[in-house]
């Protein structure tokens, strides 16, 4: 599942003098400042990092990361141990405690048992841990050519903590299914060097989550069961037989009694005791991995492929302590090895999170292997891509492996797919690269190599061709199949464009006005969307209509030249549902909009899924009114019924309900209008900011002629026109002699010239 997200920042930090007049620091005092602070968090994080290693060799190490993982990773209980005060413990906290773990062997553990307090202090060492980590890096902070270079700095650091905290770059069925589906056609070169079928490791990765899963769920359950008993002796007995091979019933009954325990306090008991419990649950053998593997498998064979996920204690003795943060061992070698046939699962999460890194592990270990898969992962994303665009968007014109050629340089181009959904054409671009471990941890330049490769080269791919298309008004291209096909360009077309890319560079793609002051594109360059399949896959999902899904990229594809926001691409689907981008002047006025979280409001519906739950799908705010407008343009595909609904949606949900009321309130005026009145029978809509002003215009009229009627919404629709300065209006007509719904009559009229 996508996991909730922690947003890491910089302290802010603020400089003061004792004087009467200000003074503004220079940037060499400011760097200075800067340096002083990484230095001194360097000196904290070494000394965390030995307080904390000398604090885990007390314990017992499977009983630490049982507990960190059932109080922190896998479902909101509120107990004794749940005491950090500084912040929540993530799964990336959880991750370095079992690399700092496995750098010492089994017997160098004192393997006491960790009690509540003990808890308390490993959360607040190891979030202090992770904090002076991040700033420790100030330290190195530099001039770059006499500037300061305070965006690529910030942007440096987005990365490295993306890389250090967030996990997952989808939901846990996308991920399984999409490793599947690239590897599919690798799976009998895969299966002679294994013996082992990729889709069936993905599935037993699930299978194993599950398992997990299950246990957390059963041992939740009993102690619920326990705390329902009616008495201390009724709870007790409750305890004794759901939780098999205790002893002494009678003397911890004693015990209870002797210190005078109500209910409630021996509830507390009764849970630190069951903790003794929680290893089992991440415990597995031989035989779970077999019945997980869901396909006949001999058990020499699947030996030999949990080596490749398993390490041992000590195993990371040798390995760079620092190094844990940003390129963990552990990510694709989550198990830990116990003896012959037991294993040790702490964080069940990582099988989801690095599931197509465990699997491209095995694979490069053979370079021919590796070849075939860095070709079937181009060639999936473009297939992808071309059926989920077919599917949601039947009957539009598509066209796939585009061939062109400029006729002033006499160059061949490509593009990789073209959409054409009546007057809207997406140029959509697909990019399968990997993203580099280097980059991911953030080294500069290869990062800025990364991002010029995967997010702004295709983006100038579709660029040229839309530049070149509106120069030559028309275009003779070639598609994969060799047939040929003229695109002839008007001025009613809209163009978007889109790059689409396989991973987790869809999450990390920069915005519009960062890359802009990075100096990575000129400020007039005007970039394309770049959204990863998993994501591309949600658009598809939750938006139910074609001028939805129209909608939802237009609008999109203007915010991110427009908006100053933060956030990935689902916390951005997840404000278009509330909002439609409908923000006014605050897309435009430099507004800082914060989004970064907001996609966490979809866990429910798609782990309710995943979990066979009776779930209410999210869906784009709209009336009802304007919902069924949609429905009946689409289903009579009424001429320019992409243009009309892409200005509906652009209208609030307020708005929405507010106009509907206006046309009901025009419809009465005329329908119970006396003769001889002049009833007022038109409302009018301005909407948006001033830089893409729509103008909707609502109509009432009795039974007619065609011509009178067309004269009469022309004539209002000509004064509105020149009223509100428009030269475009959509005019929604209602005639209240019939009972016509939504609509009678319904289009787009220009003003004449």
């Amino acid at each position: 599942m996508k996991e909730e997200k922690e947003e890491f920042g910089l302290p802010t930090l603020e400089f003061s003098a004792i004087s009467p007049l200000p003074v503004i620091p220079s940037i060499e005092d400011i760097l200075k400042n800067l340096r002083g602070f990484g230095e001194e968090n360097e000196a904290q994080f070494l000394s965390t990092l030995r307080e904390i290693e000398e604090f885990l060799l007390q314990f017992n190490p499977l009983d630490i990361l049982s507990k960190f993982s059932y109080y922190n990773l896998s479902q909101p209980i509120k107990s004794a141990y749940d005491l950090a005060k500084e912040g929540p413990v993530l799964q990336h906290h959880v991750e370095i405690m079992q690399s700092l773990m496995l750098m010492h062997s089994e017997s160098d553990f004192e393997h006491n048992i960790l009690l509540p307090s003990d808890f308390e202090k490993l959360q607040e060492l190891i979030i202090a841990l992770s904090i002076s980590f991040n700033i420790k890096r100030l330290k190195s902070t530099s001039l770059n050519n006499h500037e300061f270079d305070r965006t690529s700095f910030i942007i440096i650091e987005h990365m490295r903590h993306h890389t250090l905290a967030l996990r997952n770059w989808g939901y846990p069925e996308q991920i399984f299914r999409i490793v599947s589906e690239i590897t599919d056609s690798l799976d009998g070169d895969i299966y002679r060097r294994y013996n082992v079928r990729p889709k069936c490791i993905c599935k037993m990765f699930s299978n194993i989550v599950i398992l997990i899963e299950d246990k957390i769920s059963r041992h939740l359950k009993d102690l619920q069961f326990v705390y329902a008993g009616e008495s201390i002796e009724e709870m007790i007995e409750r305890y004794y037989s759901i939780f098999t091979g205790l002893k002494e019933k009678n003397g911890f009954l004693k015990y209870i009694k002797e210190q005078k325990l109500d209910k409630e306090q021996l509830k507390i008991v009764i849970l630190n005791h069951s903790d003794l419990r929680l290893m089992d649950n991440y415990r597995l053998t031989l035989q779970d991995f077999t019945a997980a593997y869901e396909d006949y498998v001999e058990k020499e064979v699947l030996l030999k492929l949990l080596v490749h996920l398993t390490m041992k204690f000590g195993e990371l003795k040798e390995y760079n302590k620092e190094f844990i943060f940003m390129d963990n061992p552990i990510w694709t070698k989550p198990l830990i090895k116990l003896d012959d046939k037991d294993y040790y699962l702490p964080i069940p999460a990582l099988l989801i999170s690095f599931c197509m890194e465990i699997i491209e592990s095995i694979i490069f270990k053979y370079p021919y292997l590796k070849t075939k898969y860095e070709d079937a992962r181009a060639d999936y994303l473009e297939k992808k891509i071309l059926s989920l665009f077919e599917s949601n968007f039947p009957g539009s014109n598509i066209a796939c492996g585009i061939r062109w050629k400029d006729s002033d340089s006499q160059k061949d181009y490509e593009n990789d797919l073209i959409v054409l959904v009546e007057n809207t054409l997406l140029i959509v671009e697909a990019k399968s690269g990997r993203i580099t471990g280097s980059a991911l941890r953030g080294a500069e330049m290869r990062l800025r190599e990364t991002i010029e490769k995967l997010q702004i080269e295709s983006s100038r791919q579709s660029m040229r061709f839309e530049k070149y298309w509106r120069e030559e008004k028309s275009l003779e291209i070639t598609d994969k199949n060799g047939d040929h096909i003229k695109l002839r360009y008007s001025d009613n077309i809209r163009i978007v464009r889109v790059n689409i890319t396989l991973g987790l560079l869809g999450t990390l793609c920069l915005p519009y006005k960062v890359l802009s002051e990075m100096k990575l594109i000129n400020q007039d360059e005007k970039l394309a969307i770049t959204i990863s399949l998993t994501d591309l896959e949600l658009i598809f999902d939750l938006l139910d209509s074609k001028s939805e899904k129209l909608h939802y990229f237009i609008r999109r594809s203007q915010f991110e030249l427009h908006a100053n926001y933060f956030g990935d691409e689902v916390d951005l689907l997840r404000f278009y549902l509330e909002s439609g981008f409908n923000i006014g002047s605050s897309e435009f006025d430099g507004t800082e909009l914060s989004l970064f979280g907001l996609s966490s409001q979809f866990h429910p519906y798609y782990l309710g899924i995943q979990h066979g739950l009776d779930v209410v799908k999210p869906r784009k705010k709209n009336s009802k009114f304007i919902n069924d407008i949609i429905i009946k343009l689409e289903g009579r595909n009424v001429p320019r019924w992409s243009e009309i609904g892409y200005i509906l949606l652009n209208i609030s949900y307020d708005d929405q309900l507010e106009f509907e009321n206006g046309i009901r309130q025009v419809k009465n005026n005329v329908k119970y209008a006396k003769r001889g009145d002049k009833p007022q029978n038109s409302i009018v809509l301005s909407n948006g900011p001033k830089q893409r002003k729509d103008l909707i215009i609502g109509i009432a009229y009795r039974n007619t002629s065609a011509e009178l009627r067309n004269n009469l919404i022309f004539n209002i629709g000509e004064d509105v026109m020149n009223e509100y300065s428009q030269d475009k209006a959509l005019v929604i007509g209602v005639n209240v002699d019939r009972n016509d719904y939504p609509y009678s009559f319904i289009g787009l009229i220009n003003k004449k010239i």
